[in-house]
């Protein structure tokens, strides 16, 4: 019975968040979109309203109209990003949510666990961010392309490790089915449970989830006292069992097992009825999963998108409104000719790209699996709009 409310009550929240969030798509692309376009607005009519390039003071110095409204532009993008990124984090089921990652304790469990463990991955790479940005200032690069490169150096290997992570977690996610049906199969032939474990651990291939049940195998067969005692020590090996597999399917799952078998519920009941609802449990979430990678596409589509109007503007705009405001200083023309200079409108247009960049990856990556992926969508977007200014001779 708790399976399947828990089976309803997700199937709510799938259904309440999926509303939301194709709300939150549509307003999260209007909202990366229009500061580029209102950047290219503030460009032009830099020509014909001469008094958005004139100096203003401000606490950090003094700037121009225009300028603020660029920097500004990015400000407001990267904010909108945190913000779709929170609130996308908030809404997704909680079956979906990524799990949450802590340092192993001791500074050889850490090491050994960066292929495995995306915080120890970024506790090691952000020295190696540090270095390349210093590399990266010596070389003389501006301080924009400083930053933007020794995040990328930092979030691209910790988001890769995190895919791997997750890959291996939905490898152990898969396997427990098969685990259930195996141990419910032994169950009802009338062994004890330890010994079903046993005999499952020794005969059945469960390829990622192999050396959990290994290990929970052998933590039952510790002891022989009976009652309370054994049921505590059930309990308990369960309990490491779940730490061990680490994924919320295994969570829900097992803590199924152990609510029913410390109610006094026979065990070979709570195994064939839980064959079901597990099954049901894994098609929801993955479910859920393709639904949340639409809002992936959406994200990458945006950027994409944003990449293509900045890199078209520059290559052919920028260059056609330089020439004449220069044509125009010699003629009864009422254009100011230095409004428009195209290295400084391609380093603004530039800067509010990679601010779009970001801010995609982050709501992308949070889509998918959450904040640490966040670092390899933005990570990877940041290096693809720097190749393609680059590529195109715009920074």
């Amino acid at each position: 019975m708790e399976g399947r409310l828990l089976s309803h009550e997700q199937s709510r929240q799938h259904e309440r968040a999926t509303g939301y969030l194709e709300l939150l798509a549509e307003l999260f692309v209007v909202l990366l979109v229009l500061p580029a376009l209102v950047v290219l607005i503030v460009t032009v009519m830099g020509i014909l309203a001469p008094g958005l390039s004139e100096p203003v003071a401000t606490p950090l110095g003094e700037t121009t109209v225009r300028a603020i409204v660029v920097y500004g532009s990015a400000a407001f993008v990267m904010a909108a990003g945190l913000l779709a990124a929170f609130v996308v984090a908030t809404l997704r089921p909680r079956n979906t949510a990524a799990p949450s990652y802590s340092l192993p304790d001791g500074p050889v469990a850490i090491l050994t666990s960066i292929p495995s463990n995306p915080a120890s991955a970024l506790l090691a790479c952000a020295p190696l961010g540090a270095v390349v940005a210093a590399g990266l200032w010596s070389l003389g690069y501006r301080p924009v392309n400083v930053a933007l490169l020794s995040y990328a150096t930092v979030g691209v290997p910790v988001g890769v490790v995190t895919v791997r992570r997750a890959r291996a977690d939905d490898a152990k996610d898969r396997e427990i089915q098969d685990f259930v049906h195996a141990v419910a199969g032994h169950v009802a032939l009338g062994r004890p449970f330890p010994e079903a474990v046993r005999r499952v651990a020794d005969d059945v291939e469960l390829g990622a989830l192999a050396s959990d049940v290994q290990s929970l195998a052998f933590t039952l067969s510790l002891g022989d006292s009976p009652g309370d005692a054994a049921a505590d020590r059930r309990a308990a090996a369960l309990d490491q069992f779940v730490d061990r597999v680490g994924t919320p399917m295994a969570e829900q799952t097992i803590g199924l097992v152990v609510g029913a078998l410390d109610t006094g519920s026979d065990a070979e009941d709570v195994f064939e009825t839980l064959q079901t609802e597990i099954g049901q449990l894994y098609h929801l979430r993955k479910s859920i999963r393709s639904a949340l990678l639409v809002y992936v596409a959406v994200g990458w589509t945006t950027a994409l998108l944003v990449i293509g109007i900045t890199v078209a503007v520059n290559v052919s705009v920028l260059d056609s409104f330089a020439q004449l405001s220069a044509v125009s200083g010699g003629a009864n023309i009422a254009f100011d000719p230095t409004a428009i200079k195209p290295a400084r409108e391609q380093h603004r247009f530039y800067v509010v790209t990679q601010a779009t960049m970001l801010a995609c990856g982050w709501f992308a990556g949070t889509a998918s699996r959450g904040v640490y992926e966040a670092l390899l969508h933005s990570s990877g977007l940041v290096l693809v709009a720097y190749v393609v200014f680059a590529g195109a001779g715009l920074i």
